[in-house]
């Protein structure tokens, strides 16, 4: 095909059109970095990809975690040994306070004992001195009763009327006292004897009562020194464990300070692939504007081209008409075949859809590509940029969308509020899109799920809208119908929460501690908002339940799926 000139194009020469058409699509392409084949006449076709940051923006997001990961590890390692070394401490330093303890319950008890002894010592002197006082008082008696009977024998001596008698009774009654005299001396020596024994075995006792004191007192005595000497080494102990833990402390503060450093570098990562989705965006944006004029100049000249062959077919049968041909595409991932645009629609117009209010409007509206499109739901403002998976007919508002990880999801209210991430990534709505657009008319809720084998799960909620924030968002869903399992239903009624906002019926902060947004009950069954695990993870990555659940896939809080979209399409279409 011969060149022509640009200044001398004509809009009814067909091949000339062709040409401009054909220059015209080859410099967009590569304005933007595309390659397609050429020399040979394509067909107009489009395939639109889900945005991935570049190999190099991975690769410095992959070291970051993994810098992340080797410095939590090892923090978590050096935590773990000096939490290791501060309880064999504390149990060292329980043991010998366990034995100070015991030291000073014997030495009390002893005590006790030694109190019980003196006073059984001072008992058994009181005692040894009563009876000493009783011999005492027992020889003064007999003492006393032999100065009588010898002052009665003075007595009838002087007496010289009692002189014969006195000789004639003297023998019979010296018998007499001489009998008295040695009874009682017997009796007083017998007594003297048993008193001395008795006070003879006492003082005995007493002596060896004395002896145990003495021991006992010298053993107090040493334990006193040894508990002395423990405590001096305890007190040496405390004062090494409290260094331990003050440098333990600023290990750890040195360690929170890198692992705050690689995070500031983490979200500078992000904020860089952000804009670098931003960018993307406005220049897919463009794209797509480029692509629909190029569609709109390839209908025009079909049909322009189907006119040329009617009429040379009617010149040629006597002037039979034909009705003009159309062409069909097939859109990726799609059964329907696009329409062709009005007659009446000049080359290069565009169709708007910033007064459209979802996607169906948008594939009504003659739109068979899934991308991004501007739709304005009745109470919002602005239009706003969604993706629309326009596929079988119904065109489907994506809400939510997780795929890789490159957005983080802990965020707080405003941010759930508003809605944040990229609509060819990942991405949240927003809460106030969502109860805007589901307060328009009766939508139909979709949640497809991918697990780690690839395999595709799916639940439909005939039955979804959201109230406001006033209500803080509170979810009404039901009329589950799928192959996942109804992981949703448990969480209906219930209120939004975020980490800066627990509105969950738990007496825990879910919303802080599972590390997402998502309508708690107490806690979850579902959480699409959560950390993006690789599939089966446990508690040595995470404390609590943390990652993107559908529990009944697999009957676990503990299995991360690997891809999940939330769709809207209307109840009747």
């Amino acid at each position: 095909m011969k060149s022509v000139p640009f200044k001398m194009l004509d809009l009814n020469d067909r091949r000339g059109l062709w040409s401009l058409v054909h220059l015209f699509f080859y410099y967009v392409i590569l304005a933007h970095h595309l390659s397609l084949s050429s020399g040979e006449n394509h067909q107009c076709s489009s395939t639109f990809h889900v945005w991935q940051p570049g190999q190099d923006a991975q690769k410095m997001i992959r070291q970051l975690h993994q810098r992340v990961d080797n410095m939590t590890a090892f923090s978590k390692t050096q935590i773990s040994d000096l939490r290791a070394h501060l309880y064999n401490e504390m149990n060292r330093i329980n043991h010998w306070t366990f034995d100070v303890d015991k030291r000073i319950m014997e030495m009390q008890a002893s005590g006790a004992n030694e109190e019980h002894s003196k006073i059984k010592y001072n008992q058994g002197v009181s005692r040894v001195q009563s009876e000493i006082g009783h011999i005492t008082r027992r020889v003064d008696h007999l003492e006393s009763f032999i100065d009588s009977i010898q002052n009665k024998l003075r007595t009838r001596n002087r007496d010289p009327s009692n002189a014969i008698q006195q000789d004639e009774n003297s023998f019979s009654h010296k018998q007499e006292l001489d009998k008295d005299i040695n009874l009682i001396l017997k009796d007083s020596i017998g007594d003297l004897k048993a008193e001395w024994l008795l006070l003879k075995r006492d003082i005995e006792v007493l002596k060896k009562g004395e002896k145990r004191q003495q021991k006992y007192l010298q053993g107090l005595k040493d334990q006193g020194i040894s508990l002395n000497s423990s405590l001096q080494r305890a007190t040496s102990t405390n004062k090494n464990m409290m260094t331990t833990s003050s440098n333990m402390m600023k290990s750890q503060a040195s360690i929170q300070e890198k692992l705050n450093t690689l995070t500031r570098k983490t979200f500078d990562t992000q904020h860089l692939v952000d804009g670098l989705n931003d960018l993307t965006q406005e220049q897919r944006a463009k794209l797509t504007t480029v692509t629909s004029l190029y569609r709109n100049l390839e209908l025009r000249l079909n049909k322009m081209e189907d006119k040329e062959n009617t009429k040379e077919k009617n010149e040629t049968d006597g002037g039979k008409r034909s009705k003009s041909l159309t062409t069909m595409r097939r859109v990726e991932g799609s059964e329907e075949s696009t329409r062709i645009l009005d007659d009446r629609k000049e080359i290069g117009a565009i169709v708007s859809t910033d007064n459209m209010k979802d996607c169906q409007d948008v594939y009504r509206a003659g739109f068979r590509v899934s991308g991004v499109y501007h739709i304005k739901p009745d109470g919002i403002k602005y239009a706003k940029p969604v993706y629309c998976l326009i596929i079988n007919g119904t065109g489907y508002t994506v809400l939510q969308r997780r795929l890789d990880g490159t957005i983080n999801f802990n965020r707080r209210w405003i941010e759930y509020r508003h809605g944040f991430g990229n609509p060819y990534g990942e991405i949240w709505m927003g809460n106030e899109f969502i109860h805007y657009i589901t307060k328009q008319k009766r939508y139909i809720l979709r949640v497809d799920m991918w697990d780690w084998e690839g395999e595709l799960f799916f639940a439909e909620y005939k039955k979804f809208w959201i109230e406001g924030e006033s209500d803080h968002y509170r979810l009404n869903v039901g009329g589950y119908s799928g192959n996942s399992g109804d992981s949703l239903s448990y969480h209906n009624r219930m209120a939004f929460s975020t980490e800066d906002m627990d509105n969950d019926l738990h007496r825990r902060h879910c919303g802080a501690e599972n590390k997402g947004g998502w309508w708690y009950n107490s806690c979850f069954l579902s959480q699409l908002n959560g950390i993006y695990h690789t599939g089966w993870y446990t508690q040595s990555h995470s404390n609590f339940a943390d990652g993107t659940v559908w529990y009944t896939l697999k009957n676990s809080e503990f299995y991360s799926l690997q891809k999940v979209e939330m769709l809207l399409k209307p109840l009747e279409i």
